[in-house]
């Protein structure tokens, strides 16, 4: 398997799954991103400085006491984007993991 070039941070973040264990698994064995906090309706990971938030969609409509306190209700409705920032060298190996 081609080894997964750093993720170099969060750019921009606005994301909802439809399912919440599958896409937990898929940022954290093909990332490798740590998870900070989760429960059924959402997953924080740490990437680097940054905080990525994953919510099951239609269940972040109330604020999720967390153990650093609050977040806020979060929804995205129609076509939400996230870019990773990643070095130009690391570009292609990205494009070819993705498709793997």
């Amino acid at each position: 398997m081609t080894r997964t070039p750093a993720i170099r941070g969060i750019v921009e973040t606005c994301i909802n799954v439809s399912d919440m264990g599958r896409s937990r698994r898929f940022y954290e064995s093909l990332f490798g991103f740590e998870v900070m906090e989760h429960a059924e309706r959402f997953c924080a990971f740490r990437v680097g400085p940054d905080v990525l938030l994953l919510f099951t969609e239609g269940a972040s409509g109330n604020p999720i006491a967390v153990s650093g306190g609050v977040i806020p209700p979060h929804s995205t409705v129609g076509a939400g984007h996230f870019a990773f920032a990643v070095s130009r060298d690391e570009l292609e190996t990205w494009r070819v993991l993705l498709q793997e």
